[in-house]
């Protein structure tokens, strides 16, 4: 049913109260929008309080909204939605087959569901979720894309027959990218090297004319942070916050940082936070700027400046919220690295470790990964080379300011060793070893980024040396990082 006349407009003066804290106002325009029948609008309520980050109500609402309308299946999916957004998957997996119980072939919550299962490393019980979803939606290009993340092709892979049906499809261009992306994965493994290349090509050209970037900007940022934050500036930071619990993992994507998270997560004594803005919102918070690119250059306090223990306290306050109280928490956001100079002041005893990776097998990841979001350098191989360029030149620049203060880990190394690896990374962060770090592969701990489909499972030496496959149309990335 659709939402009655004049509703849009009630939901935004619904939106406006509950921003603004009006609380009489906000229950009169809930007893207005409470119509018998109406589903959708109930949902759409639901959503209000959501997008205000009240998600007590919100579940509430949603959780009455299945109980008032159990036999449509909008209700039940945005409940389990809902319930996977805030970090409760576990929970989700049994309101998804309510959802299917009300509605079977419904492609939406086939592909919702086969996303939830992967997440909490269930990938056997994923795949046919997501076949049946790309079966009854075959324009449903980011299911398509996901199951591509977590099959392993044959040549006569049905999958591949219906993604080059689905490019003939009437198709917005995420979708087009979306299905290339999943045949260059297809094609790769396959063996169709040159034809894969030809795929990731056309599927990254497609998401770069997305974006209005010039990658002078971020030139411009380093050169301002590397001369903001510099000897003379930087002293003991003993106006910080005092707190050892943040660490902090920075790098380049696809760099090993989502297995590490992994890994360490699996100790008893480390929550995870995964890769959350929450040092950028602290930042906006006390200073109106994050310092990441197009962001203001407004001054910042000097190094003695109370301003910085703020900052800190703001962000382990909100980090708390987010992963609860552990005597360390992993903070994966990997852009943090334009904001080393601002964590050394804000919180001096956190443990900051930089992921690396071979460059060009780094290149060849991004190129073939379908970023939900990001930066849009990851789109282009020129780009690529001149952003990898800047970030070393910055995260040398934090190295030679923090000595001591930042730990290196190579993926290679990591996959070569990893037992060895972890032993020296907690010993840098102040915890003890610890057996469970090595069962990250049965963890049913949620991973949401691109890399879900790889840190289920045991290391494997698969992606080493891959960009090997595309030597010849990475020569012109490789010389320019020589150069």
């Amino acid at each position: 049913m659709t939402p009655g006349p004049g509703t849009a407009g009630l939901l935004q003066q619904l939106e406006a109260a509950v921003r603004t804290g009006h609380r009489e106002e906000e229950q009169r325009l809930r007893s207005t929008l409470a119509r018998p029948g109406d589903a959708q609008t109930a949902v759409q309520v639901a959503n209000v309080y959501w997008r205000a980050g009240r998600l007590e109500e919100t579940r509430d609402l949603l959780e009455s909204t299945t109980e008032a309308f159990p036999g449509d299946v909008r209700t039940w999916l945005s409940l389990a939605v809902f319930l996977c957004r805030s970090g409760h998957f576990h929970d989700a997996l049994p309101i998804f087959q309510r959802a299917i119980a009300v509605d079977p072939d419904n492609a939406a919550v086939r592909h919702r569901h086969g996303w939830a299962l992967s997440t909490v490393g269930r990938t056997e019980e994923a795949i046919p979720e997501l076949e049946l979803a790309v079966r009854l939606a075959p324009d449903n290009a980011a299911a398509h894309y996901l199951l591509s993340t977590l099959k392993t092709y044959e040549p006569d892979d049905p999958h591949l027959g219906q993604l080059r049906d689905a490019l003939q499809l009437r198709l917005k261009p995420r979708q087009r990218s979306r299905l290339l992306f999943a045949l260059g994965r297809a094609l790769e493994q396959t063996g169709e090297y040159e034809e894969a290349f030809e795929a990731y090509t056309e599927a990254n050209r497609l998401r770069r004319a997305e974006f209005d970037f010039d990658i002078a900007n971020e030139q411009r940022q380093v050169d301002w942070l590397i001369a903001r934050f510099d000897a003379t500036r930087y002293r003991d930071a003993a106006t910080g916050f005092d707190s050892d619990m943040p660490v902090f993992l920075v790098g380049m994507p696809r760099s090993g940082s989502t297995l590490l998270e992994h890994m360490l997560s699996c100790h008893p004594e480390i929550g995870a936070a995964g890769e959350t803005p929450q040092f950028f919102r602290s930042l906006d918070h006390h200073l109106g700027t994050t310092l990441m690119t197009g962001s203001a250059q407004v001054p910042l306090p000097g190094s003695a400046d109370p301003l910085w223990r703020d900052i800190g306290r703001h962000y382990v306050d909100g980090i708390r919220a987010q992963a609860g109280f552990h005597s360390r928490v992993v903070d994966k956001q990997l852009f943090n690295y334009f904001c080393l100079g601002a964590i050394a002041n804000a919180l001096p005893r956190a443990k900051i470790v930089y992921c690396t990776r071979n460059p060009e097998d780094m290149a060849i990841s991004c190129f073939t990964t379908a970023f939900r979001e990001g930066q849009p350098w990851v789109y282009d191989l020129d780009e690529l080379a001149e952003a990898l360029r800047l970030h070393r030149r910055l995260m040398s620049h934090w190295q030679n300011l923090f000595p001591g203060r930042i730990a290196e880990l190579r993926y290679e190394d990591l996959v070569d060793d990893p037992e060895a690896q972890l032993r020296l990374l907690l010993d840098h962060i102040g915890l003890s070893w610890d057996e469970r770090c090595l069962g990250f592969a049965s963890s049913s701990r949620p991973v949401e980024t691109s890399s879900r489909g790889q840190v289920n499972r045991p290391v494997y030496r698969d992606s080493l040396q891959r960009w090997r496959r595309f030597e010849n149309q990475l020569a012109t990335f490789v010389s320019k990082l020589r150069d």
